[in-house]
């Protein structure tokens, strides 16, 4: 895989885009690739029954920027930018508590993050595995360390379990579903959890 991509990275121009910004589309790309349809030709319906199936690279590619952009906010401590990774009628589940609308989730969100001083969000990998039209359902691998009051640590690892809807061209969440895996002190002495229900 290195080797195809040094020689990918080696005919590029160099002057246009930095090693980290082709390594990390490559590495998108050839990894969506093995999971995802080529998009049909015109005029072709590509297999697909009633418009559902696999997700093409475009449809891959674009709802990972928007897990992507998710995590950005969360570090930057945006609820704004957060919150308008939502549908407007965007759906947050957290255990029995589920917040519906994007006011009501940003409000949610702004209550929760007053009480964590510093945080840091990554995501690890996704699935999409499925795309009907303009609506989609996936799920996403996320860490986050924490930094909470009185300078205790503490490290989760999450699924997200997420429906998607497009508007206006633009994928949003429709519905996220919060899945802990684990949670407690980054040495991992803290619990696991199974993930159920996907």
């Amino acid at each position: 895989m290195m080797r195809f991509v040094d020689s990918a990275l080696s005919r590029l121009d160099a002057r246009r885009y930095s090693r980290r910004e082709l390594v990390r589309a490559l590495t998108v790309l050839t990894a969506g690739a093995a999971t995802v349809a080529p998009r049909p030709a015109a005029g072709q319906s590509g297999g697909r029954q009633s418009g559902a199936g696999k997700p093409t690279t475009e449809d891959y590619v674009a709802i990972r920027m928007l897990a992507e952009r998710y995590v950005d906010a969360v570090n930057r401590l945006d609820g704004k930018a957060w919150s308008e990774t939502f549908a407007p009628d965007g759906e947050w589940q957290l255990g029995a508590d589920v917040h519906k609308g994007r006011a009501t989730v940003r409000d949610a969100w702004t209550k929760i993050m007053t009480s964590i001083p510093n945080v840091y969000m990554h995501v690890y990998s996704g699935v999409v595995d499925h795309v009907d039209g303009n609506t989609a359902a996936g799920r996403w691998y996320m860490g986050e360390y924490l930094n909470l009051p009185g300078g205790t640590q503490s490290m989760n690892h999450i699924c997200y379990i997420d429906t998607y809807v497009r508007l206006d061209g633009v994928w949003h969440i429709k519905t996220r579903r919060f899945a802990p895996l684990y949670r407690g002190k980054p040495d991992l002495s803290g619990e696991f959890s199974k993930l159920t229900g996907v």
